[in-house]
């Protein structure tokens, strides 16, 4: 789940097959503070979470993402200048081997302007025992320019994994 905060979104019709909604981010979130500061954009992947979590609590399922393809970023969200969004998520509901699937395709737009095309299928969460799922979960750290608090961050996630990949993204202070 997203951190509290880091988008909204209203539901303006919701009928069997689709849901359409206008979603909008806080700008002042700490996320874009360390996603490309001075110009932040919304991460790639904080996009297709979105329209996870909102299919999830619509649909009143707690869902995974399963398949994704056809992803197309077509343009940058950037949440000083792009203040609502349209999300349109068309779906199906399909069984295959006794499990629930959810076919969809997912549009972010503007106007004329569109983000994001995806399609995707999204099926039940299952329950995992965190210790043995933890083991397995490797957590990747892009950094640019964060020397400062890296040491503390990377200290936060030894919590979860010690499965860590940090990857530096260029930078020019001290960050190593």
């Amino acid at each position: 789940m997203l951190s509290e905060g880091f988008f909204s979104y209203t539901v303006v019709d919701k009928e069997q097959g689709e849901i359409l909604a206008t979603l909008s981010f806080n700008e002042k979130h700490p996320v874009f503070k360390g996603h490309f500061p001075g110009m932040p954009v919304v991460p790639g992947v904080c996009q297709v979470q979105i329209i996870k979590e909102i299919l999830s609590k619509e649909l009143k399922q707690d869902l995974q993402l399963s398949k994704a393809r056809e992803i197309k970023f077509l343009s940058m969200i950037t949440p000083q200048k792009t203040k609502e969004l349209k999300l349109t998520i068309s779906y199906e509901k399909v069984e295959s081997d006794d499990i629930e699937i959810i076919k969809t395709t997912s549009i972010i737009s503007q106007e004329e302007a569109v983000f994001l095309k995806m399609k995707a299928e999204f099926k039940k969460k299952k329950s995992y025992d965190s210790s043995t799922y933890l083991s397995k979960v490797c957590i990747i750290i892009p950094t640019y320019n964060n020397s400062s608090k890296l040491k503390q961050v990377i200290s936060d996630v030894k919590k979860y994994s010690d499965n860590i990949i940090v990857i530096n993204d260029g930078s020019t202070d001290q960050t190593e």
